[in-house]
């Protein structure tokens, strides 16, 4: 492991006409200590990923990079441990394959998370904000945080931490086992969960990582999401029952209007209805969610 270093593990998956604007935006960054492990998921020899091979191949970059083939495609989860796995830097950025990073975020999160580390040990990782944007213009951003430990808002869906947000010392990855292999989707959630198990996040309030939303291809198909809502209720079911009623109330609701939600991204009018049952709204929980859905779908459709 070398100390300062940090490696930005970037999985990629069918979107190599992306990856070049990816790597450029780690390319500028002003911190000088930076590896970039680009972990292809295409599976080996399949088109696409002969397709990314030759973007990778052309690729200016002042930072090294290490291009990892998987023999097959693993998911999100499995490319990030394999890239975390073959770094060398004492920290671990992550970077989706579409999302971008400000000149400054690497700087500015490993100094903060150094300093408030020394001070609390808890703290083994520093996440920012993003924004996101849709053919170059921003649509929305996340609203600042307040606190440093977010389990219960993470359980019931009402708090956000994605991947291409966190830096994270490489040890605190290991010793939590890295992202489970088993979760297709909302992999970042259920990382972040068990982290906050365990330790604590020092904040960046900065709009430093920009989520692109260019691509539609990325909308789980219904099974997918109940399978991996599943998995992910029964994973964490003793943390829960031991929240109170209200909270858990709150969880498995939220969860329900997930289920729907993609249901009705995928036009599939059983599963919206179903979802919706089991959620089991109140009235003005039935406001909220319409408006919810709506302000998600007009965003989309700009």
């Amino acid at each position: 492991m070398r100390e300062d270093l940090v490696s930005v593990v970037i999985p990629t998956f069918g979107r190599s006409q992306f990856l070049e604007r990816c790597v450029e935006s780690v390319s500028s960054q002003t911190y000088d200590k930076i590896e970039i492990i680009i972990v292809d998921d295409n599976g080996k020899g399949q088109l696409q990923q002969l397709e990314t091979a030759k973007v990778v191949d052309s690729i200016a970059c002042r930072f090294p990079i290490d291009y990892l083939v998987q023999d097959e495609n693993r998911g999100g989860s499995a490319a990030r441990n394999a890239g975390a796995k073959h770094a060398k830097g004492e920290f671990i950025a992550f970077l989706d394959d579409d999302d971008e990073c400000d000149p400054d975020r690497i700087l500015r999160q490993v100094g903060l998370l150094r300093k408030e580390s020394q001070d609390n040990a808890s703290k083994q990782a520093c996440i920012c904000l993003a924004k996101r944007r849709k053919q170059g213009q921003e649509v929305d951003r996340q609203k600042p945080r307040q606190k440093n430990n977010y389990l219960f808002e993470l359980l019931a869906l009402k708090e956000s931490i994605y991947s291409s947000v966190i830096i994270i010392y490489k040890h605190a990855f290991s010793e939590l086992g890295g992202f489970d292999e088993r979760f297709r989707r909302n992999q970042d959630i259920e990382f972040m969960i068990r982290f906050f198990e365990r330790y604590n996040v020092t904040l960046l309030n900065e709009h430093l990582t920009i989520l692109n939303i260019d691509d539609r291809s990325n909308i789980p198909s219904y099974q997918r999401i109940v399978d991996t809502k599943q998995l992910f209720l029964q994973k964490f079911e003793p943390l829960i029952s031991g929240l109170s009623v209200e909270q858990q109330r709150e969880i498995y609701t939220n969860n329900a209007l997930q289920i729907a939600k993609v249901a009705l991204w995928n036009k599939n009018l059983f599963g919206f209805v179903k979802g919706i049952r089991s959620a089991k709204l109140s009235l003005r929980e039935w406001a909220v969610f319409a408006k919810d859905v709506v302000k998600k779908s007009i965003m989309h459709l700009k």
